[in-house]
């Protein structure tokens, strides 16, 4: 049996713009195999961080004129506070933007995928499954009075398959 299986199912729904990978490739942890549309994220993002950078050119104006006393520490907090409601606008877009990302949560090998690019998908649909293959987990059984003498670590040779034992 593969060591570890997982079926790979999108967190959003979208329509599916890219396919990265081939059908029996391997792929490496963190490999970014799937991408659904993003657009209207992306351009969310882009007008958070525009108005993330008007805040803090005007927090770096009023910085002098509050060490002037030309504006109250309360006006100078109400700017700061903006600020820091687009560093967390701008995390939440990230997030939502990750979701829109599907990558491979180890290294192995893709299955055959079931859904091509221009499709939509949803948390429903299974796009492939990822086998990690190295080491492989081999299920047997022998005989309880045998049972005694095989413990973990040992090597256990059959006709076909040399493995190291473990319970």
């Amino acid at each position: 049996q593969a060591n570890e299986e997982v079926e790979l199912h999108p967190e959003v729904s979208g329509k599916l713009m890219q396919i990265l990978f081939k059908e029996g490739q391997r792929v490496n942890k963190g490999e970014l195999l799937i991408k659904i549309n993003d657009a209207d994220l992306q351009a969310q993002l882009h007008k958070t961080e525009l108005e993330k950078k008007l805040a803090d050119d005007r927090i770096k104006r009023n910085d002098k004129l509050l060490g002037m006393k030309g504006i109250s520490q309360e006006e100078f907090d109400v700017l700061k506070n903006a600020a820091d409601v687009l560093n967390a606008e701008r995390d939440v877009l990230m997030a939502q933007i990750a979701k829109t990302e599907i990558r491979a949560p180890f290294s192995g090998i893709i299955g055959l995928k079931t859904v091509s690019e221009g499709s939509f998908v949803s948390p429903q649909t299974r796009i492939a499954t990822l086998q990690q293959t190295d080491p492989m987990k081999i299920d047997f059984s022998i005989p309880e009075k045998y049972a005694a003498f095989v413990k973990n670590g040992d090597e256990v040779i059959t006709q076909a398959l040399t493995f190291v034992a473990t319970a």
